[in-house]
């Protein structure tokens, strides 16, 4: 046996191996994997027939002529199909290839005909190669147009995985370079000397890295069902976008499956999961299918297929129980159907549109279709504008003022965080905020925030107007972001702020394993000067034990909670004796919300001392709550003189000490109006209990 021999049986061996490996995995079948397939199978009889011939000469056998000449066709046939096979497993994987017509495939597979025409000439021409009289095998001038053909497919191969090089550079392809450097090194081998045929070797061992990497890899594939997974669809979402591809996506989410997670066994669970699978199978036969998790199946519609066939097809195998082995089975299903790109367009719009559940969705089947998405284009477009926004710097911040019960004055401010987009016009912080925190954007943006708050302390002196704090909001994903630290006390020390003229406003949303690091963060703000308050008080994960265990100057008390306490009595007794356990445990308390007098003495007999809401103003911009501020305090006529010291040596070249002096023994409006609605209300509470107690004893 030759060296070329071997190289051929290698060949042959690694293919058949594969193949068979391929074959016992049992994975579902796409255009991508029929393509790899038949590229063993190209392989295998390319090894195969070169060895059978080899050794079918050497045993002396009659016709062994033409025996070659047959078996040359036959090699020389199969490998000019290899490198458009490769090139076309490729771009079905990096989706270059998805929804092309037939104008692409004819074009595609032009330059293989080609060799196959100079092929199909080459027994009467010699034109490719030939034999000598010795039987010596000679390549002839036409054998550069196989050479050029390949290099074509090569080119267009490496164009094709550079356009989508962003997507691809993931661990799942990172490898590919390497498997098409070997085919390369092989190439330029053998057409140096045919001596050695390393060629088809190089090819199968690339043959076996696209395997491992896409086709057989587990990290892509659900193994329970065989679809592709969560991170296959996001790789060819990501790669569909890229090439602005047109497609219908559609969604399968079976709410209650997991319910019979601890209630059946396992056998009779993937069976029920295997009949889910088989009915979205049936109903889109020639679509892409995924298992995204274990409750949600996701479609990919080609525009080129019958899309509201399909997707009415999908709804009718659905509404109705499914037969297990135990019993028929209720599955309440959600199905959203979305055009790319008219309702949603990147992956993470992708996501919302998989794991939204409308709260309507109490039915055994419910159908969302364009008309019901409108919220995720929407969301896409504040994305937009937030991107617009931190890259311009056009957030405004307005200034809410805070009334101080003891004193009758506005002593602090709320910063709101405004934004107000040239496409979109105003977009409400309830909208922004939340979708900055879902996509990282809120960091950026609180130090835009920040900066612009110290600012405007600077400009306008505004300890001097008598207020002694500013209110900042600070987002639990701003607290875990590395040098927050140091990168506030830079703004400070731009500005020349007193770093205890800010107050953090922190939402209490992190859950107790993050309770570390979030307990850490704020140790360290605190010991740098700056003084916190709990906002949100009564919702997420706010309650008395996260209150004691952190250093709050102030607790704010949700404004939901006292609009709930005028509708219901006891929420307004709730209210009520929190703000007071809160108020004798040594808090501050500032209770948001305030629109009426009625809840303004209400809360202030509680025990609330500092009260925020459009009873005193809205949020104003900075140069109108100025005016408001000097306005309000001079009118109730209680002196409040400040004197600040900004020290380079202290407080990391930032200090503050504020004396305050307050005119004893003068008449306070507000507090006095307070005080005596607020008699009134006892009264009147007093009578509802008197009366509560002689329904009782009826």
């Amino acid at each position: 046996m030759t060296i070329n021999d071997g190289l051929y049986f290698a060949t042959a061996t690694i293919s058949l191996i594969c193949l068979v490996y391929r074959g016992y995995r049992r994975y579902r079948t796409t255009d991508a994997r029929k393509m790899l397939t038949f590229i063993f199978l190209n392989l295998f009889l390319t090894g195969f027939f070169e060895v059978l011939k080899d050794w079918y000469i050497s045993e002396g056998f009659s016709l062994a002529s033409e025996v070659r000449t047959i078996e040359t066709i036959i090699y020389f046939a199969l490998h000019n199909l290899l490198s458009p096979c490769f090139a076309y497993y490729i771009v079905l994987i990096n989706g270059a290839a998805k929804n092309k017509g037939r104008d692409y495939t004819v074009w595609f597979f032009t330059p293989m005909a080609i060799a196959q025409i100079v092929l199909a000439v080459t027994p009467a021409t010699n034109f490719a190669y030939g034999y000598d009289e010795q039987g010596n095998y000679y390549r002839g001038p036409g054998m550069i147009v196989f050479y050029l053909v390949a290099l074509f497919y090569f080119v267009y191969l490496v164009y094709s995985l550079h356009k989508t090089k962003n997507v691809l550079k993931s661990d799942y392809i990172k490898g590919y370079p390497i498997f098409l450097g070997t085919v390369v090194v092989g190439i330029i081998i053998t057409l140096i000397s045919a001596d050695f045929q390393l060629e088809p070797v190089t090819e199968a061992v690339a043959a076996v890295g696209l395997m491992l990497t896409i086709d057989c890899n587990d990290g892509l594939i659900d193994i329970k069902t065989g679809w592709p997974n969560k991170a296959w669809l996001k790789m060819n979402v990501r790669l569909y976008d890229v090439y602005k591809y047109n497609y219908t996506f559609i969604t399968v989410r079976f709410l209650n499956l997991n319910n019979y997670k601890d209630s059946m066994a396992s056998s009779v669970r993937n069976n029920i999961v295997n009949k889910l699978s088989d009915l979205i199978e049936n109903a889109a036969p020639d679509c892409e299918i995924y298992r995204y998790d274990e409750s949600t199946f996701t479609v990919v519609v080609s525009e080129q297929l019958d899309e509201e066939k399909i997707s009415e097809d999908i709804i009718n195998s659905f509404g109705k129980a499914i037969h297990s082995d135990i019993s028929d089975i209720d599955i309440r299903t959600v199905i959203s159907i979305a055009k790319v790109p008219e309702d949603i367009e990147s992956w993470e719009s992708h996501e919302r549109l998989i794991e939204y559940v409308p709260e309507s969705a109490n039915s055994q089947l419910t159908v969302l279709e364009s008309h019901d998405l409108t919220f995720i284009k929407r969301e896409n477009e504040i994305k937009e504008a937030l991107h617009r926004a931190i890259v311009n710097q056009g957030f405004d911040v307005f200034y809410q003022p805070i009334w101080e019960r003891s004193s009758g004055k506005i002593v602090a401010c709320e910063a709101l965080c405004r934004l107000y987009d040239s496409e979109l016009g105003s977009v409400p912080p309830g909208e922004f905020i939340k979708i900055a925190e879902k996509n990282g954007m809120i960091v950026d943006l609180g130090y835009i925030v920040f900066e612009k708050v110290c600012r405007a302390i600077s400009a306008h002196k505004l300890w001097n107007l008598g207020i002694k704090k500013v209110e900042i909001n600070l987002s639990p994903f701003q607290l875990l972001a590395r040098g927050l630290a140091d990168r506030l006390e830079k703004i400070l020390y731009k500005y020349s702020v007193p770093v205890n003229m800010i107050n953090f406003e922190i939402t209490e949303t992190a859950p107790n394993d993050s309770r570390k690091d979030f307990t850490d963060v704020i140790s360290k703000l605190t010991s740098m000067g700056f003084k916190l308050s709990l906002d949100d008080y009564g919702t997420a994960y706010s309650n008395i034990s996260n209150v004691m265990s952190n250093n709050y100057s102030n607790i704010k008390i949700d404004a939901s909670i006292l609009w709930e306490a005028e509708k219901d009595r006891s929420t307004k007794e709730l209210l009520r004796s929190t703000i007071q356990t809160l108020k004798n445990a040594g808090n501050n308390i500032v209770q948001e919300g305030v629109e009426t007098e009625k809840q303004l003495i209400f809360v202030t007999d509680a025990g609330a001392n500092l009260v925020q809401g459009y009873y005193f103003s809205k949020p104003l911009p900075i140069e109108e709550f100025v005016r408001f501020v000097k306005d309000f305090n001079t009118k109730n006529d209680i002196k409040v003189n400040h004197k600040e010291e900004v020290d380079a040596g202290k407080d990391g070249g930032i200090s503050n000490k504020v004396e305050e002096k307050e005119e004893a023994g003068k008449a306070k409006a507000i507090a006095e109006k307070a005080k005596a609605a607020a008699e009134k209300d006892k009264v009147a509470t007093e009578k509802d209990k008197s009366a509560a107690e002689k329904d009782k004893a009826a």
